[in-house]
């Protein structure tokens, strides 16, 4: 199946990630002005077509729509088995810069062979790959994926590369190690991709506008082909060493691993992660919970404590996970170590095992508290671990996790206070809202002709600027807005101490008023900043406007908020130019922004009283009745 080949309704639906009467609903239902494409004369519809208008009108659930009708066109084409070929031709193209529908075979394996003469990660697998049967495909599917380095890793996200047969970290679980090591590596640090266990989250954590181009990454292994392929993809040029060498970290460096299923296998590697860790240099670690944490056999037992018992590998974080984090999304538990050369007098564990999966308050609770352990931090609430000695874990053999710990008793609510807020919920909800829109008179002057700028197109003109947030660990309490991801996505700031990441992160700008804050982690997300003087943290961006640009904040911030899920590459994005003025349209858009604060604050309102009538009406210690004081007499 190429672009310009046929799709029937079940394929439409497979490939928008939908049920099919939902397209059937599509057929009877335009959006945004645009009708279903009309089928051909057997009753299909063109892919071309379908591609187009999934894309106009942002339905179905898949943002990638565009690249996976390209990739099944060549399985549709040639089966199975090219895909390795393609996976090797999209590679050259990242590491080349060249288009291989306009290159002639041979000056590509000429320029491949100059970057690897010792066939060591690429020349090989190129050699044997089909060039000219793939050539057209393989550009297809690099042009709908928008890049060569997208395109790569959607091919090694289909199942056939991904079932590996071993026990691996999910996508979740790799951002989770990839953002610790960001900000456990210090500036002169290394990161370690132990026997190319971790390239997932090698390239994860060397992602990003704040990464330095030289980050230097080790990859340990004797067969790492891959891993450098990969590595060389992304533009990492990982030094390589073999396992059993004699080579030395610089301070500050992190090494990682993901450990396999079999218990010997992973002991095996774990023994050479431990190798490596020096005085100022840690260790994550991810496995099968069944290995690292729970109750194991009494021989696994013996050596997994004989490992902790050693000096220079001390456990200074354990956590088993939610299921769901390993990669396929296996029902099967992951576990968390982190590994510090000291000796700690406490270990800090938590089971999570019954959180929900893709919970970000899990997520980052466990981020900022395993940061505090591996930064010597003590002297805070965590929200996820709890502190066990070192010796009674050591000690007390069978599940690492299973000790009895301090938890913080709550006081619990009367039905008393219960009803009294309830009562203030009431009132407050029976007041008439505001009406930002009263006193103003509509008329129908002009045209509608909208005009867009992307972008990187007003970024490169100095129309606007864009700079990335701080990479911060755990933020102080404090009463300076601070605008996380998930603070943009919520439009609530939370609070941070000023004076603490200013000495930390001098070079750090604060926001001024009307910039517009935006993030691209879940979906892409926008808000107004009206006041200033906010932290920004990463992977929010900010974005502010240049003087006398026909251009608003509020206009920037809801065309963000309205584009479709899995859209980050945000130098695409389309920004409304303003052809009216732009401080009168902003300020309408303040009274949309008023409105919809007004409802927001209702509705939290609505959920705080559902929240209340649950716990104290139903159970019988609140009661609502019918006031009859008012009834008519005589009834």
């Amino acid at each position: 199946m190429r672009m310009s080949d046929t799709l029937s309704l079940a394929d439409v639906a497979r490939l928008s990630g939908v049920q099919r009467p939902v397209v059937s609903m599509w057929r009877k239902r335009p959006k945004a002005g645009l009708g279903f494409p009309e089928p051909t004369a057997d009753g299909r519809f063109l892919a071309e077509e379908i591609t187009a208008y999934l894309e106009a009108t942002g339905r179905g659930n898949n943002p990638e729509v565009g690249r996976d009708v390209a990739l099944a066109g060549v399985r549709s084409a040639h089966g199975e088995a090219p895909l390795e070929d393609l996976l090797t031709l999209v590679a050259t193209v990242a590491v080349t810069g060249r288009s291989l529908a306009e290159s002639d075979p041979e000056d590509l394996l000429d320029l491949v062979e100059a970057l690897d003469p010792d066939d060591e990660w690429l020349f090989g697998e190129l050699q044997a790959a089909d060039i000219d049967g793939l050539a057209v495909q393989a550009d297809a599917v690099i042009e709908a994926a928008w890049s060569p380095v997208e395109a790569y890793e959607a091919l090694r996200a289909t199942p056939r590369f991904r079932s590996t047969g071993r026990v691996a970290p999910g996508e979740e679980l790799s951002e989770l190690m990839a953002s610790l090591a960001r900000v456990m590596r210090a500036e002169s640090g290394a990161l370690v991709d132990v026997a190319a266990s971790a390239t997932d989250v090698i390239v994860r954590a060397a992602s990003g506008d704040e990464v330095p181009d030289d980050l230097p990454v080790v990859v340990a292994a004797a067969r790492s082909r891959e891993a450098r392929r990969r590595c060389a993809v992304h533009g990492i040029r990982p030094r390589v060493v073999a396992m059993g060498d004699d080579w030395s970290l610089p301070g500050g460096s992190v090494v990682l691993a993901a450990l396999p299923g079999d218990a010997d296998a992973a002991f095996d590697l774990l023994d050479e992660v431990a190798v490596q860790l020096g005085p100022d240099c840690a260790a994550v670690v991810a496995g099968p919970a069944s290995v690292l944490v729970d109750a194991v056999s009494p021989a696994l037992e013996a050596r997994r404590d004989a490992f902790l018992r050693e000096p220079g590998r001390s456990l200074a974080a354990v956590v088993r996970l939610p299921q769901g984090l390993a990669s396929g999304g296996g029902r099967e538990h992951m576990a968390l170590w982190l590994l510090r050369p000291d000796a700690p007098e406490r270990t800090w564990v938590a089971d999570l095992a019954g959180h929900r999966l893709g919970d970000r308050v899990w997520r980052e609770g466990l981020l900022d508290d395993l940061v505090a352990v591996a930064s010597g931090v003590r002297e805070r609430s965590f929200a996820m671990l709890h502190p066990v000695p070192s010796a009674k874990l050591l000690a007390a053999g069978g599940s690492l996790i299973d000790h009895d710990v301090a938890v913080n008793a709550q006081i619990p609510p009367s039905a008393g206070d219960d009803a009294a807020r309830m009562r203030q919920l009431l009132d407050a909800l029976a007041a008439p809202a505001a009406d930002p829109f009263a006193g103003l008179v509509l008329a129908a002057p002009g045209s509608m002709p909208a005009r867009f700028v992307t972008l990187g197109d007003a970024s490169r003109g100095r129309r606007v600027r864009v700079a990335s947030g701080a990479r911060i660990g755990t933020a102080p309490p404090g009463t300076t807005p601070l605008w996380t991801s998930d603070a943009v996505a919520s439009a609530v700031p939370l609070r941070t101490d000023l004076l603490t990441l200013a000495g930390t992160y001098p070079q750090a700008e604060l926001t001024e008023p009307d910039d517009v804050v935006f993030t691209t982690a879940g979906r892409p997300r926008a808000v107004v900043d009206v006041v200033g003087g906010a932290f920004v943290a990463y992977p929010a961006r900010v974005l502010r406007i240049a003087p006398g640009q026909p251009l608003s904040p509020r206009a920037i911030a809801a065309a963000i908020n309205a584009l479709t899920a899995g859209n980050t590459a945000w130098r695409s994005w389309p920004l409304p130019v303003i052809d009216a003025d732009p401080a009168a349209a902003d300020g309408i858009l303040a009274r949309v922004d008023a409105w919809a604060a007004t409802l927001r604050e209702r509705q939290s309102q609505v959920e705080e009283l559902r929240r209340l009538v649950m716990r104290s009406v139903l159970p019988g210690a609140v009661t609502l009745t019918e006031n009859r004081s008012d009834d008519v007499k005589g009834e």
